[in-house]
């Protein structure tokens, strides 16, 4: 059920999931406005399934973690509830969700004739300032950089001698 709460906006949602060497599955979610500004990100800790899980879930594993935890996680946190959401991993694309539409971004062509109104309004609004896919890279950047500062050691404290 929608939640009355939060309102369709006409921004833009991007949610995107890397797979960092040696720290696992982390998911990124990134909201601009038809502008191209960012309005809200937002991403997980990062997700290194044990030996056990892998056995057990064998192939299904990592579906299993973006479209059942990882995605509906970080929709969850958002304070804003965009028109569209894109996203280049299939396995993102398959979560159900009657809050939002999820389009992945080699489809999008074909989805654009099913999307109405504000989607379509805010799609052509930011497609005018920027490129569609450029988020994506914001969104790798920001999560390597708020790794870098989780995993780096406090700076020493330097003082005069």
């Amino acid at each position: 059920m929608p939640d009355p709460t939060r309102q369709a906006n006409p921004c833009i949602g991007y949610l995107s999931v890397l797979e960092e060497p040696g720290a696992g599955l982390i998911g990124g979610y990134l909201i601009v406005s038809p502008r191209g500004r960012p309005l809200e990100f937002h991403c997980t800790a990062p997700i290194a399934p044990s030996r056990a899980h892998q056995l057990l879930y064998g192939a299904s594993l990592r579906a299993c973690l973006v479209a059942e935890e990882i995605g509906p996680s970080l929709l969850r946190a958002a304070a804003h509830r965009p028109a569209v959401v894109l996203t280049e991993d299939a396995d993102l694309a398959s979560i159900q969700s009657p809050d939002v539409a999820l389009v992945r971004m080699d489809r999008l062509a074909e989805a654009r004739g099913l999307l109405l109104g504000p989607a379509s309004d805010a799609l052509s609004a930011l497609e005018s300032h920027t490129d569609l896919a450029e988020p994506f890279e914001r969104i790798v950047a920001a999560v390597r950089e708020a790794q870098r500062i989780t995993t780096d050691p406090e700076p020493a404290d330097v003082r005069a001698a």
